[in-house]
């Protein structure tokens, strides 16, 4: 094959707050922390699997690149090829990648990408209006780009693409669900791994690894749900190949970036005993379903280096989570949260506002709820509708969508784009604020962050970062 310059690109930051895009993340982020750019990491492996090795990953938002330095860097390489990824909250901003690709050469390539893109409304109109790009990838990017590549760009037999035909705006038929491991190994070894941290991490180099991809649960509003079907898990030996590459690098910190750590406690024991024989010292974190969390696996979790664990609290009230057919109950968290506690986790519990069974009552109920439980950490989102998931097509047909919202405003941190005959968008915002405000200004709270901080300067940035986006925030 001939050897080709493509360059992997994690856009610059938009404007006012970093963005979530890793592996369909949706929303800005809520607090200073550093993810690598996994869906390039992924990429990478696969064309180095295929005997592509000219290719370079740069981390665009999380080096602080703007769009002229992008630009320049862009100017030097000559790619042919410019993949970048996006979600939908930061797509505006994000297109301004292929903008200064073509700026420099009109004959390089471009292509957008993003495990949640399907969350875009129109992709259609998105590839209408934006003439700089070249391909949109509406599902798993990984085969598309490879094929795209070998094709020579041309993409008539490229499965799971958006490209332009005479004027017209084509979609070929979806990339089948992938086998996991035939992607190879995470180019781990691509990005700057000394930038990268996590406020709930202990240790540094930092970075992620993803064992799966979807979920066993079926929330409306998650776009895994709609989009990352089935469960799959990569099989323990391809795992544990990318942590004894990552062991190489000096890593000593990861973030296992699966939906449920535990969805599969077959897989999970397995690979933990894996993980203890091997020695790797590694310490982690990881998120699993209150309802996935058994004592056993706690304990083999503990013994492989895992120090925190984050997990779904979303509502105190029942028929909230019935609503978003969580299946789960609020005693299974409380049990969890025990179990948890009792072997020394630090614990994360995630919230969220704006579920169809959502009051002012169950808001506050759940504020109550997240201090009772007292976890180190919580996260109080504001529940955003995500294009062809359950929870976008029930706001849609009741006619409690703000049609008039751009998507900038469909983010976790931002006022709802909805509003509820009994229970307004500034309702629901001023619960997130609310709760935010009541759990980490606790002198409790202060107190026991300030005398187990890993590292108080990270903290001070999050306050800062805290401080602006949830309590002096307009």
């Amino acid at each position: 094959m001939v050897m080709t310059k493509i360059l992997l690109v994690e856009p610059p930051a938009p404007k006012k707050h970093k963005s979530l895009r890793v592996l369909g993340s949706v929303g800005s982020l809520k607090a200073n922390m550093i993810w690598p750019p996994y869906d390039h990491m992924l990429i990478g492996g696969l064309l180095r699997k295929n005997g592509i090795y000219d290719f370079d990953i740069i981390d665009a938002q999380n080096l602080n690149i703007t769009y002229p330095q992008l630009k320049n860097m862009i100017r030097k390489a000559r790619p042919e090829f410019v993949v970048f990824t996006t979600t939908n909250h930061s797509l505006p901003s994000d297109l301004n990648t292929a903008k200064v690709a073509k700026q420099v050469d009109k004959n390089i390539k471009t292509a957008a990408i993003g495990l949640s893109i399907q969350a875009i409304k129109d992709l259609d109109n998105v590839m209408k209006k934006n003439k700089d790009l070249d391909f949109i990838v509406y599902n798993e990017a990984e085969y598309p780009v490879l094929n795209l590549i070998k094709n020579n760009y041309n993409p008539k037999d490229v499965l799971g693409i958006y490209y332009r035909k005479g004027g017209k705006i084509v979609k070929n038929k979806p990339q089948p669900p992938i086998d996991y491991d035939s992607l190879g190994i995470p180019a781990q070894d691509k990005i700057p791994l000394e930038i990268y941290k996590d406020p709930l991490m202990e240790r540094k180099p930092f970075t992620l690894v993803c064992n799966s991809r979807g979920c066993v649960g079926s929330c409306i509003h998650c776009s895994s749900f709609p989009f990352q079907r089935p469960l799959r898990h990569r099989s323990i030996d391809n795992v544990i190949e990318e942590l004894r590459l990552i062991k190489r690098l000096g890593v000593k910190e990861i973030k296992f970036f699966d939906n449920c750590f535990t969805g599969n406690p077959k897989w999970t024991e397995k690979f933990l005993k894996r993980m203890i024989e091997e020695d790797f010292n590694f310490t982690w974190l990881c998120d699993v379903r209150a309802d996935c969390t058994p004592m056993h696996l706690l304990k083999l979790m503990k013994k492989a280096g895992c120090h925190t664990i984050m997990m779904g609290g979303d509502s105190a009230d029942q028929k909230v989570l019935d609503s978003m057919h969580k299946r789960q109950t609020v005693k299974q968290v409380e049990d969890a949260v025990k179990r948890i506690k009792s072997l020394g986790f630090k614990l994360l519990l995630y919230f969220e506002f704006g579920y169809p069974a959502e009051t002012k009552e169950t808001m506050e109920k759940t504020i109550e709820f997240a201090k009772r439980m007292d976890p180190d950490m919580v996260t109080f989102a504001v529940v955003t509708p995500v294009y062809k998931t359950q929870f976008y097509d029930f706001l849609e047909k009741n006619n409690y969508l703000d049609k008039s919202a751009n998507i900038e405003k469909y983010d976790t941190i931002k006022p709802p784009v909805y509003n509820y005959p009994h229970l307004s968008a500034e309702e629901i915002y001023a619960a997130s604020t609310k709760g935010y405000r009541e759990f980490y200004l606790r002198p409790k709270f202060i107190l026991k962050r300030l005398k187990n901080s890993p590292s108080l300067k990270d903290d001070i940035e999050n306050f800062k970062m805290f401080m602006k986006q949830f309590i002096l925030r307009n």
